[in-house]
């Protein structure tokens, strides 16, 4: 087994897990499945809990079913005397993060021109970002809200933590105007018409590596997925 790196992303489509593998997954996870009404949402819980277990199994060494996770009532997961961990998903696909010091957060979102973004801007983000976003094409607000929400989930305090991270993005720079203090690495990626965001506290956003599970197999991600389009280079 290689060396896993500091911070380990693992991704994921739906399609690509099969029941076998959900095999992995506690009973309080199986009986949190069942309280879910949608199919859908039923299958990002599912893969969701179990992309994120196999990525702590190839992070630790130990058996995907051994680990212990719970959910804070934010609704942020956490890894019992584990890594920090985060989990994403957007249509079709997942994605997980586990880092070895501090917090992490980890979101992804698909362009979808039929979003009324302009309208969303206006009611979660600040006067100045709505404004700026007002004179951008529409990839600046899936640039905006991915940072966001990966800053948010790395606090662990939900929609309200949109507020703390203010900011531009302007490729390969983000501006950064406010946070709380805390934030010490924000990177940004793209693959085809999605977007992803990694926020770090009290530790560093370096030596990422992202890995692409496909039904049994883990492996690098092919050098034309992911790739980091921005920065924010001045935070530590």
């Amino acid at each position: 087994m290689s060396v896993v790196p500091p911070i380990l992303v693992m991704h994921t489509r739906l399609r690509e897990m099969t029941p076998a593998e959900h095999a992995c997954i506690a009973p309080d996870e199986l009986q949190r499945v069942r309280s879910i009404g949608s199919r859908h949402r039923q299958q990002e819980f599912l893969c969701g809990r179990s992309l994120l277990r196999f990525a702590l199994e190839r992070w630790t060494g130990e058996p995907a079913a051994s680990h212990r996770l719970e959910m804070t009532d934010e609704g942020k997961p956490l890894c019992i005397d584990g890594p920090a961990v985060s989990l994403t998903h957007s249509g079709d696909f997942v994605a997980c993060a586990v880092a070895g010091s501090g917090e992490i957060g980890i979101d992804l979102e698909i362009s979808d021109l039929r979003r009324r973004t302009k309208d969303i801007a206006r009611r979660y983000f600040s006067k100045e970002e709505a404004g700026w976003l007002g004179t951008q094409h529409d990839d600046r607000f899936y640039m905006l809200w991915v940072l966001k929400e990966a800053y948010s989930k790395a606090l662990g305090c939900g929609l309200r933590g949109l507020d703390y991270l203010r900011c531009r993005v302007e490729p390969p720079n983000i501006e950064v105007s406010a946070t709380d203090g805390s934030l010490q690495g924000l990177g940004l990626y793209k693959m085809g018409q999605m977007f992803l965001a990694l926020a770090v506290r009290h530790a560093t956003l370096s030596d990422v590596r992202f890995e692409h599970w496909v039904s049994g197999k883990v492996g690098p991600l092919p050098c034309n997925d992911f790739q980091i389009i921005a920065t924010a280079a001045d935070l530590v």
